[in-house]
């Protein structure tokens, strides 16, 4: 079984309180609240807003390091990606 994803620790690097962190995900803050309180219930879907959600911070920011760092390894995979298709001089 996988390790729950650790919500707290995410929004506390990005400096949200819960409730921002919420309206980032597009969560209710009660619903935010309760996967916070209860780890196990964080679905894909929301560990994959939460990373967004970091994207988002890191962009408003100028501060890319805040970007999960998930959201990171897309990045630099989607460039390499668009690089190796790119036409050649």
């Amino acid at each position: 079984m996988s390790k729950p994803f650790n919500l707290p620790a995410l929004r506390g690097k990005l400096g949200l309180d819960p409730a921002q962190m919420a309206e980032r995900m597009g969560l209710d803050a009660r619903d935010y609240a309760e996967l916070e309180a209860s780890p196990e219930k964080v679905q894909r879907i929301h560990a994959m807003l939460a990373h967004l959600a970091s994207l988002d911070v890191a962009i408003e920011r100028g501060q890319p390091s805040l970007a999960s760092t998930t959201m990171r390894e897309k990045i630099l995979a989607w460039h390499r990606l668009q690089a190796a298709q790119a036409p050649s001089a």
